[in-house]
């Protein structure tokens, strides 16, 4: 194990921790915290999906079309399929927005992309409760593109939420 560290260090070292670097640029002094994905209150199965997330390791129409003969599309609307557009840009999402923008006003908090997927560093017993909303949001449009995937069903991510 050592060896194989040492062999590919500087790779590693040159690397990004994340695949969101290119498309939100961490804010200053903003960076992925993977503390602040797991707690007590964020489960394993539930922070696995932010992990994944953030790691970029989340298959996508255009990710899948490369291997097999179907369509890079979106699966609730016809445009190009991307992690951002899952997560962030899809307009089935808009509805689980607003509802996150008046759940983290109760928390003197804005929602914003950088917030949903970098999610927040822990300094104090609300930021449990912040992220483990966060976490929860990203699994509800996880299982609801899943869902869709297996049956054709489409749900809504607030009412998963």
């Amino acid at each position: 194990m050592l060896m194989l560290h040492t062999l590919h260090a500087l790779t590693l070292v040159s690397r990004p921790n994340t695949k969101w670097r290119d498309l939100l640029p961490p804010l200053e002094g903003e960076q992925p915290l993977w503390a602040s994905l797991y707690s007590t209150l964020v489960t394993r199965p539930v922070g696995n999906s932010s992990w994944r997330l953030l790691h970029g390791a989340v298959s996508t129409g255009t990710y899948l079309a490369r291997f097999n003969p179907i369509p890079d599309t979106c699966l609730f609307y016809s445009v190009r399929e991307t992690l951002a557009h899952v997560y962030l840009e899809c307009a089935r999402l808009q509805p689980l927005f607003w509802l996150l923008t008046n759940l983290l006003l109760c928390f003197w908090l804005h929602f914003s992309p950088h917030l949903f997927i970098y999610a927040l560093p822990i300094t104090k017993s609300q930021d449990l409760l912040v992220n483990l909303l966060l976490a929860l949001a990203k699994t509800a449009i996880y299982k609801t593109r899943e869902r869709r995937l297996a049956d054709g069903v489409s749900c809504d991510c607030g009412a998963v939420f």
